[in-house]
C-alpha cells in the first residue's frame, strides 16, 4: 500500500507566477528531526525554492504552516520568514525518518528525510556549535537525549554525559539516512583527551558504537566528518542510549499468524546472557506474529533493501523489532548443515560468524523440475555482499565428486544513469534434468561478521518474478549526468520517469507499464521496456486543459502475465558525470506529480511508417519540433532502444521546424542493437533563450515599496522609534526586491522535451535466396 503524501498547511503567501521550467531540489531541513509531541521549527534551503508555499510529509502526523512575519504599518500583509516552517508532530507518530517535501506553484521539490525520536522522556537539544567545539568547553548533554547538530569545516562538535561504572552504552549517529553529506566518526574521550572508543562511518554504514564506561565520570563524545568538512549539508542526529538495542533477529523471518520463539541480539537486553565473544547479549522471547501486522517504516534505505517487506513486531520491555514474513518451512543453519538433505521449499537462516566463513548445505532436487537458489539479505537491510555456487553432487564407486551447475554473484549490478538499484544478493535459476543430490556453498565477498550479517537461503521450484523501480530523476542527453527531480507536468505537456526492471525466476520478454492515480487529463502514454533491457521510461501526458494538481502516483509493470508495483527512488543528490563522482540513492515514499499552469516552450512531435525493422538497418522517424523561445539548434535522440550505449543524434538547425532521423540499427563495436520489441521515446534538447523565473515577485514587492514610502512619509519625523523601525523595513524589502529581481533576469535554460513512445519491432532479416 503506498503512503500518503499529507498537505499540510496552505499558502499563506503571495501567489507567485507559476512556470514550468523551474525544478526545486530541497536541499537540507535544520534541524534535521524533532520529538513526537513536539513542534520545532526548520529552516529549509536548497535552489529554485521561490515559489514553495508549503510543507508536505509522508505521515499525517506531521504538519507544516510557514513562519510568518506579522504585518504592519510598512507590510501590507504577512510575509514568508524566509523559507522557515513550523512543524508539529503528533505524539502518536511512530519513532522513525520520514519524507518532507516543498511545494508550491513550480510543484514538488526533491524529498529530504525527517528523523523522529519517541514520544515523552529527555526534551531534545540542539548543540549550538561555538563556542561547543572544544574539549575544555563541550556541550551538556543527557542519556537517551536526542541532539541535533551541524559541523563547521575544520572543526569536531563536542558533546559531555555523566557515566557510572560499568554502565554500558550505545552512541548511535544518524547522518547518511538523513541525507547528510558527513562522513561521520564518533569517538569517546576521558577527562584527559585519551580517546577511550571510536567508530566511524564506512560506504553508507553509520558509526554505531557500544561502550563501557570504566569509572563514574563526565566522557566527552566528539563527533566529526572524516574529513573535516562542514556546512548546512553536515548534519546529524545523536543519541547515548542504555535502553535495549536490537541488532538482529532469529529466525530473520516469521510466518504471518504464527507463535513461535525468536532470539534477539545485541546490547542492553533486559535478562540478556552473553553472545559469542561476550560483545553482544542475546534473549529469547516466545511471540504471536499477528494475521494483519503493521508493516515497518523504511524511509532513507537503498532502494534494493525495500525489495523484502519486513513488519514491526512489538515485544515489551525492548520496542518494536523488524523481520521479514515468509510462508516457507524455515530451518536453522545449524541443522541444515547436517544430516539428511533439505527437502524443498525450504529456506535456511544463517549468519556470516567471522572472515571467510563459508556455509555448505545440500537439498535433493526432481528431475526435470526448474529451482530457485537466492539468498536474501542485503535485501533485508544488511551490508552483506554474497556469492552462491550450486554443483552436482555424484558418487561413483562410493567415490563423491562435485559437479559445477551454476554460480551467482549479484542479482543485478545496474547502476542505471546514477540511481544506485543493485542487489548484491545472488541468486540463480537452474533445471535439474536428472535429480538427485545438490550442494550449496554460500559465502560473503565483505569483511563484515556477526550478527547483522544474517542471511535467508531459500530454495524453491522456480516461480516468475518481475520486481520495479521508479526513479525521480530529471531527464539529461549526456548520459554521465545524474540529477534528481520530481515529476511535473503542465498543461499539453510530456514528463518522462525512468523505469528499471529485475526479472527473476526465468521471468523473460518486453514490460509494459502503467500509472495509477492519475488525475483528470493526464495520461499514461503506451510504453513498453525491451525484453532485452532493463530500464525503459514511462510517459505522461497533460491535456491541453489539465487543471492544476499535486498528489503522488502508482507505477505498474506487466511481464509475461506476471505484475508488480514500483518501489520508487531518488538520488540523494545530483552529480555532473556519474563517471567522477560517487552518486547514492534511496528509497523515497510514493512518486509525486505535479501539473501547474504554464507552457512548454519545446515540444517535439516523432512518426514512423515502420512499425518494423531489420537488423542491418535504418529506421526512419520523422521529426517535428515546436519552438517558443528555443534559440539555437536542438539536439534529438533515441531513448529505449536495447544494447545502444551511445545513442546516434540529430541536430536540428534553428530556422528548421521539421527533420527525418535514420538511425542505424547496426552493430558498430559500441552500439549492438537485437531483435525484440518495445517502445522508443525521441529526446529533445534545445536552449531557451532570455527566459524569467517569478518575474511578478518584482512586481508584488514594487507594490509593496509604494504602499512603504506612502506610510513612511505620514511618520513623525520627531518620533525616533518609528523612523528606526521604518528604516529596518526599508532596508529589509531593499534585500528582498533586490534578490527578487537578480533571479527574474532572463536567462538561458537548457530543456528537455519528450516525444510520444513509439513502438517498434527489430527483426532479424530474411536470408537471401542464393
Amino acid at each position: 500500500m503506498k503512503a500518503p503524501l499529507i498537505c499540510l498547511s496552505l499558502a499563506l503567501v503571495p501567489a507567485w507566477l507559476a512556470a514550468q521550467l523551474p525544478a526545486p531540489v530541497l536541499e537540507t531541513v535544520f534541524p534535521p528531526g524533532g520529538q513526537a509531541g513536539t513542534e520545532a521549527v526548520v529552516q529549509l534551503s536548497g535552489t529554485d525554492l521561490d515559489g514553495v508555499t508549503e510543507l508536505r510529509a509522508s505521515h499525517p502526523g506531521i504538519q507544516a504552516e510557514p513562519v510568518l512575519l506579522p504585518s504592519s504599518p510598512f507590510w501590507p500583509e504577512p510575509r514568508p520568514d524566509g523559507t522557515k516552517f513550523r512543524i508539529r508532530i503528533a505524539p502518536e507518530v511512530p519513532a522513525g525518518i520520514y519524507d518532507l517535501r516543498a511545494a508550491g506553484s513550480d510543484g514538488f521539490s526533491t524529498a529530504r528525510l525527517f528523523h523522529v525520536s519517541q514520544a515523552g522522556g529527555v526534551p531534545e537539544a540542539l548543540h549550538p556549535g561555538a563556542p561547543y567545539v572544544s574539549r575544555e568547553q563541550p556541550f551538556p548533554i543527557t542519556l537517551e537525549q536526542v541532539i541535533s547538530g551541524k559541523l563547521t569545516a575544520q572543526q569536531a562538535n563536542y558533546h559531555q554525559i555523566r557515566l557510572h561504572h560499568g554502565q554500558r552504552v550505545t552512541i548511535r549517529l544518524w547522518s547518511s539516512s538523513l541525507d547528510s553529506r558527513l562522513d561521520g566518526r564518533v569517538a569517546v574521550l576521558d577527562a584527559s583527551g585519551r580517546e577511550l572508543a571510536a567508530a566511524r562511518s564506512s560506504g553508507e554504514r553509520e558509526p554505531r558504537l557500544a561502550f563501557t564506561a570504566p569509572s563514574d565520570a563526565d566522557y566527552v563524545v566528539t563527533v566529526h566528518d572524516l574529513l573535516f568538512r562542514g556546512g548546512d549539508s553536515y548534519v546529524y542526529r545523536l543519541q547515548i542510549s542504555d535502553a535495549p538495542e536490537v541488532e538482529a533477529v532469529y529466525p530473520l523471518a516469521v510466518q504471518q499468524g504464527s507463535k513461535q520463539a525468536i532470539t534477539l541480539i545485541g546490547q542492553n537486553l533486559p535478562g540478556g546472557t552473553p553472545w559469542m565473544d561476550s560483545r553482544w547479549q542475546s534473549l529469547t522471547r516466545e511471540i504471536e506474529v499477528p494475521a494483519n501486522p503493521v508493516w515497518a517504516t523504511l524511509n532513507g534505505v537503498k532502494p534494493a533493501h525495500e525489495m523484502v517487506p519486513q513488519i514491526n513486531l512489538p515485544l515489551p520491555g525492548v520496542g518494536p523489532v523488524h523481520v521479514a514474513l515468509t510462508s516457507l518451512p524455515v530451518v536453522a543453519e545449524a541443522l541444515a548443515g547436517t544430516g539428511s538433505p533439505l527437502l524443498p521449499p525450504v529456506e535456511v537462516h544463517g549468519r556470516i560468524d567471522f572472515p571467510g566463513n563459508v556455509d555448505v548445505f545440500r537439498f535433493a532436487a526432481k528431475a526435470g523440475t526448474s529451482y530457485d537458489v537466492e539468498a536474501v539479505s542485503y535485501r533485508q537491510g544488511a551490508d552483506t555482499d554474497l556469492a552462491l555456487t550450486v554443483q552436482r553432487v555424484l558418487s561413483r564407486d562410493g567415490v563423491e565428486s562435485l559437479e559445477p551447475v551454476a554460480e551467482s554473484d549479484d542479482l543485478s549490478t545496474s547502476m542505471n544513469l546514477g540511481f544506485d538499484a543493485r542487489n548484491r544478493d545472488p541468486g540463480l535459476t537452474f533445471q535439474s534434468t536428472g535429480g538427485g543430490i545438490y550442494q550449496i556453498e554460500l559465502r560473503n565477498l565483505g569483511d563484515l561478521y556477526g550478527p547483522a550479517q544474517g542471511y535467508r537461503l531459500v530454495v524453491r521450484p522456480s516461480f516468475p518474478k518481475l520486481t520495479l523501480f521508479a526513479a525521480e530523476e530529471r531527464p539529461y542527453l549526456a548520459t554521465n549526468q545524474a540529477y534528481p527531480a520530481a515529476p511535473h507536468l503542465t498543461p499539453g505537456g510530456r514528463v518522462t520517469i525512468r523505469v528499471i526492471a529485475v526479472r527473476t525466476g526465468g521471468l523473460s520478454g518486453p514490460v509494459r507499464l502503467s500509472a495509477q492515480g492519475l488525475p483528470a487529463g493526464v495520461r499514461a502514454l503506451p510504453s513498453v521496456i525491451w525484453g532485452s533491457s532493463s530500464e525503459g521510461l514511462l510517459v505522461l501526458e497533460a491535456a491541453p486543459d489539465a487543471a492544476p494538481w499535486q498528489g503522488q502516483i502508482e507505477i505498474a509493470g506487466e511481464c509475461s502475465g506476471t505484475s508488480a508495483m514500483a518501489t520508487t527512488g531518488s538520488l540523494r543528490r545530483g552529480v555532473a558525470d556519474v563517471t567522477k563522482e560517487k552518486t547514492s540513492s534511496r528509497r523515497t515514499t510514493g512518486m509525486p506529480l505535479a501539473v501547474t499552469p504554464g507552457a512548454a516552450p519545446l515540444r517535439i512531435e516523432a512518426t514512423s511508417d515502420l512499425g518494423e525493422a531489420e537488423l542491418d538497418s535504418d529506421w526512419i522517424v520523422k521529426l517535428r519540433i515546436n519552438r517558443d523561445g528555443i534559440r539555437g539548434p536542438v539536439t534529438v535522440i533515441p531513448s529505449g532502444l536495447p544494447g545502444f550505449a551511445k545513442p546516434p543524434s540529430l541536430t536540428i538547425a534553428e530556422k528548421e521546424s521539421e527533420a527525418v532521423f535514420k538511425i542505424p540499427l547496426r552493430d558498430d563495436g559500441t552500439n549492438k542493437p537485437s531483435a525484440g520489441a518495445g517502445t522508443v521515446v525521441l529526446l529533445a534538447t534545445g536552449t531557451a533563450a532570455g527566459y524569467r523565473v517569478h518575474a511578478d515577485t518584482v512586481t508584488k514587492l514594487q507594490g509593496w515599496k509604494t504602499l512603504q514610502d506612502a506610510a513612511m512619509a505620514k511618520l513623525d519625523p520627531k518620533d525616533p522609534d518609528a523612523q528606526k523601525a521604518a528604516a529596518a523595513a526599508l532596508t529589509e524589502l531593499g534585500k528582498l526586491l533586490a534578490a527578487a529581481q537578480e533571479r527574474a533576469k532572463p536567462k538561458d535554460l537548457f530543456l528537455t522535451s519528450a516525444s510520444s513512445p513509439l513502438e517498434l519491432r527489430i527483426v532479424i532479416p530474411a536470408k537471401k535466396a542464393p
